[in-house]
């Protein structure tokens, strides 16, 4: 089963307060089927989702604010970090689901810029 891969790259400017950012997490079309996150029959039922700077410190409270979850996709507000400021950052998501089988994605193109 393929992992989550995230392509775009999330920039957060200092006005940036609780902005939702969706996070797609397709569900397997059969039970071989390699072509999904999730397994077949089962959907998201819960995610835990940490922040974390360039060097490794969780910074979650500045950043990331309170998951909400669908079936197959997860939107995390997102905000620019005052406190830490510009710099590279990386979301990781630990994802139950529905079966509870625990699945964790990271997804680190998150740049936090004043431009």
């Amino acid at each position: 089963m393929p992992s989550f891969e995230g392509r775009k790259r999330i920039v957060l400017q200092p006005n940036d307060s609780g902005v939702p950012y969706r996070f797609e997490f397709p569900i397997a079309s059969a039970v071989d089927a390699n072509d999904g996150a999730i397994p077949h029959g089962d959907s998201i039922s819960s995610v835990v989702a940490t922040a974390y700077d360039a060097a490794g410190s969780d910074v979650s409270s500045q950043i990331a604010g309170t998951p909400t979850t669908g079936a197959d996709y997860v939107v995390v507000p997102l905000s620019y970090p005052t406190t830490s400021g510009e710099g590279s950052y990386k979301l990781t998501m630990v994802i139950t689901t529905v079966n509870g089988i625990n699945l964790e994605f990271d997804y680190d193109r998150i740049r936090a810029v004043d431009l």
